[in-house]
């Protein structure tokens, strides 16, 4: 769940984890979550599942603290609780992010933080009744910048793309440019929408962060995700 939507969470914590299916593909949505792991030394079946992904963190710099018990096997660490909140205590959700990478492999992981894909390549898609993936299967990669001069760029290869503002992402006072898999789907002044604010409000309960106006790339209204 933290890797396959890392836009609703402050951190992830994992206690005696094991790393299988899609969290192996998903491992590069976490780059931007801090992750809190335990485990036990003689937990070696545990161990031995996640040193891919752990060591893939590790190397590429992943905000990751991993706690390890010497002597312990595999169990719920009921000891470690107190440091486990203490260290959320200090972890802060990102609401806005100027730029962001996902990877999605199934069609209902479509929004992370403020755009949403539909349709995204079929090719790319793999449902849970379809594992394993074949060989040579690619999933979809979703790239997401806001650059300086008030310019978003955004590429997915998805049927539809919507990108949605809010003043804590783009200045509403000046002329914003928004360009889509190289396309440009918007280039004005951005004005608030009363529909949109009320409908992000109903989807999503977020009434500290509502998004003011939604960039779409089809003539239907952007009717939320989730």
């Amino acid at each position: 769940m933290a890797l396959a939507h890392p836009d609703l969470w402050a951190g992830l914590v994992l206690i005696a984890p094991t790393s299988d299916r899609y969290v192996q593909h998903y491992w590069e949505n976490g780059r931007d979550l801090p992750i809190y792991v335990v485990g036990g030394e003689l937990d070696v079946g545990r161990l031995d599942a996640n040193a891919m992904d752990f060591d893939r963190y590790l190397r590429k710099s992943f905000d990751m603290t991993y706690v390890e018990y010497l002597g312990r096997g595999h169990e719920n660490f009921s000891d470690e609780i107190l440091r486990i909140m203490d260290w959320m205590g200090r972890q802060q959700r990102t609401f806005f992010p100027k730029e962001f990478a996902a990877v999605s492999m199934r069609p209902w992981d479509r929004f992370y933080w403020w755009a949403e894909f539909a349709g995204l390549p079929p090719r790319t898609m793999l449902l849970p009744a379809q594992w394993p993936p074949g060989s040579g299967h690619r999933s979809a990669t979703i790239e997401a910048r806001l650059t300086p001069g008030n310019t978003i760029s955004v590429r997915s290869g998805s049927a539809r793309t919507v990108v949605w503002l809010s003043p804590e992402l783009v200045d509403f006072t000046k002329l914003l440019t928004v360009t889509i898999d190289g396309q440009r789907a918007f280039r004005g002044v951005p004005q608030p929408d009363l529909w949109t604010l009320l409908e992000d409000l109903r989807l999503r309960s977020d009434h500290q962060h509502p998004f003011w106006q939604a960039v779409d790339t089809s003539a239907e209204p952007a009717t939320g995700r989730r």
